[in-house]
């Protein structure tokens, strides 16, 4: 049945295809390149190995010389593969475990797969009379074609290797700035604040606050982003709730607060002093004035090598505490409602 020299191929390859494109399409959407590198490879040897069915259908269709060694090589490799699964999977029984209680699956899935190549091969061999007895141009397109699936598909294995390779180094470099940065010491030192009383009931409110922020780092380090600052009451950042950035307190912002004091994106050694004159009003949350705490987010650049391929930079935070107000100030009555318990309820 000419149908069934010409799907069967046809219907494997585009499967592997499918399967091939869909893990390519994963690795793009991560935005990444590692992740990427990571999906080139994973799909390069069944995309090209789609790709050759597919050709080797289109081949048998045209009935030319080189569909019918093709579709020869193709049946005894199938035969194969399913032996050589069956075969595997009596190793796994021997040595007993969970690999023997799934034994029969695999046994009926490469018998299965196995047979269905054995009929394609005795069906081929049965047709050969109905292909060409000589090479012809066609014959040449098509070996062009296996040629080209096959340069491309191990130039994209090796390029994905190698981009593997750099980010494994890039991982070390990753544990390095992980160290760098837990030995970045990071203070915040309140200097001034504005408090304004709140009404019955209600929690007097922080709106506006000026505070010194003192920065040693033990090296000079390139960061990948601007440092963020996060500050929040001290009970609002220990909630389960908390999520820096939608419930951080102060103008103009936790992304815009530093990107003007490390512009040249560099953490410098030694100690870096500055202050910060910060508005509450605008802001997502507001807060009480009481213990606070200040989150800062830094984003290590990290080596990328020579190809420039590297996995994106981590971010870790340091946290400070401090007290806004004057420690010695009456709490309000039992019941009044916190500043920031809206911000919190808020929360998904």
């Amino acid at each position: 049945m000419s149908a069934f020299r010409v799907g069967w191929p046809a219907l494997v390859g585009l499967l592997l295809v499918v399967l091939g494109v869909q893990s390519l399409a994963t690795g793009i959407q991560s935005g990444y390149v590692t992740p990427l590198a990571d999906h080139v490879r994973t799909s390069a040897i069944p995309n090209a190995i789609g790709i050759l069915f597919l050709l080797t259908a289109l081949a048998v269709a045209r009935r030319i010389r080189a569909g019918l060694v093709l579709g020869l090589v193709a049946g005894a490799l199938g035969v194969a593969s399913g032996l050589a699964l069956i075969l595997l999977e009596i190793q796994y029984s021997m040595a007993g475990g969970e690999g023997a209680a799934y034994a029969v699956i695999f046994y009926v899935l490469g018998g299965g797969w196995s047979l269905i190549w054995f009929l394609y091969l005795w069906r081929l061999a049965r047709a050969r009379t109905d292909f060409a007895v000589a090479w012809a141009p066609a014959d040449r397109l098509v070996a062009a074609a296996i040629v080209a699936v096959a340069v491309v598909g191990a130039g994209l294995y090796a390029w994905s290797g190698a981009a593997q390779d750099n980010a494994a180094s890039n991982r070390i470099d990753g544990d390095q700035a992980r160290t760098i940065v837990d030995a970045t010491e990071f203070d915040v030192v309140p200097l001034d604040a504005a408090i304004t009383p709140g009404a019955a009931g209600i929690a007097p409110v922080v709106t506006s606050l000026t505070i010194q922020v003192d920065l040693r780092s033990q090296t000079s380090y390139a960061l990948a982003a601007a440092p963020t600052l996060c500050l929040t009451s001290q009970a609002v950042h220990l909630d389960p709730r908390y999520k820096s950035g939608p419930m951080c307190w102060g103008l103009p912002g936790p992304d815009d607060s530093l990107r003007y004091r490390f512009a040249d994106l560099t953490v410098p050694q030694d100690t870096t002093t500055f202050t910060l004159a910060l508005h509450g009003p605008g802001s997502p949350c507001p807060m009480s004035p009481g213990v606070w705490n200040a989150e800062l987010t830094l984003s290590p650049a990290l080596n990328a090598g020579a190809t420039g391929i590297g996995p994106a930079p981590e971010r870790y935070s340091r946290n400070s505490t401090f007290q806004v107000g004057d420690d010695s100030m009456v709490p309000p009555p039992s019941g009044t409602a916190d500043a920031a318990a809206g911000c919190l309820d808020g929360a998904p």
